[in-house]
């Protein structure tokens, strides 16, 4: 896993917009001014022959936490352990806990990709969450954090839940 400069910006971007909602995007100026940002960070797996962006993890390392803004596998890649790989080099790479959300396992999709955290050691926490708008004209999307210590403690949630707030959704409403 290699940390990303803000030169290879289009590729990630371009992985966000096959991975993900409008809803859970932001906008492109926005996504790209965050390389500026000293505690973001983006780190990827290429293809070593092609150099092609194959996956990538986009996280805020939080000074009582990390938390996993954006990961992403290209649809010709998924379904290699490439999302296990980068949590598991995440996980090296820190002794914090890492925190990342999750839509609200409603259907078989999310309940696959909660199985799929869980499988990797995050733990579903129980209080309600919601992505504030990301975007002006975006709606909040209904989604549940996890985490790789366990967050059970009301006080806890809102203060990490305020941290993300603050840094990664204040900033665009």
């Amino acid at each position: 896993m290699e940390k990303i400069t803000e030169k290879e910006f289009d590729k990630i971007y371009e992985l966000l917009k096959l991975s993900f909602i409008d809803d859970e995007l932001r906008p492109y100026e926005a996504q790209k001014d965050l390389f500026q940002e000293p505690i973001y960070h983006v780190y990827a797996q290429r293809d070593p022959l092609s150099d092609h962006l194959k996956a990538f993890i986009a996280v805020w390392d939080f000074e009582t936490f990390v938390f996993v803004d954006y990961l992403a596998v290209h649809p010709a890649c998924r379904d290699q352990g490439l999302g296990k790989i980068m949590l598991g080099e995440l996980s090296k790479m820190t002794n914090k806990a890492i925190c990342l959300e999750i839509e609200t396992p409603v259907n078989e999709i999310s309940h696959r990709r909660l199985r799929f955290y869980e499988r990797n050691h995050y733990e579903l926490c129980s209080f309600f969450y919601e992505q504030p708008p990301i975007a002006k004209g975006n709606a909040p999307v209904a989604l549940s954090l996890m985490s790789t210590k366990p967050i059970r403690d009301k006080e806890l949630f809102e203060k990490i839940k305020g941290t993300i707030y603050e840094y990664a959704y204040k900033r665009f409403n």
